[in-house]
């Protein structure tokens, strides 16, 4: 089943990472500081507010809010294209 993916213009998104394997990467404070610093800096330069995250040990929620029409497929595009996905 092919997946499919959503953007619509002002509307916020639920992201949901999970750790490769599941493991548990983000269990000490070094690496959710570097997670943090990595996501204010997605933030600022591709344009979209962060309003809530939770870290926890083996996964991520985002809810990010466009600030720009483009700031999502600007954010993910190279990523989907380097796992072979339109």
């Amino acid at each position: 089943m092919k997946r499919r993916f959503f953007n619509d213009p002002a509307h916020a998104h639920l992201l949901m990472l999970s750790c490769f394997h599941r493991r548990q990467f983000l269990t000490n404070e070094f690496a959710r500081m570097c997670l943090r610093d990595s996501l204010e800096f997605a933030r600022e330069r591709h344009g979209f507010a962060l309003w809530a995250y939770a870290f926890m040990p083996e996964q991520v929620h985002l809810l990010l809010y466009p600030l720009r029409i483009d700031a999502v497929d600007a954010a993910f595009s190279r990523r989907q294209r380097d796992r072979g996905e339109p």
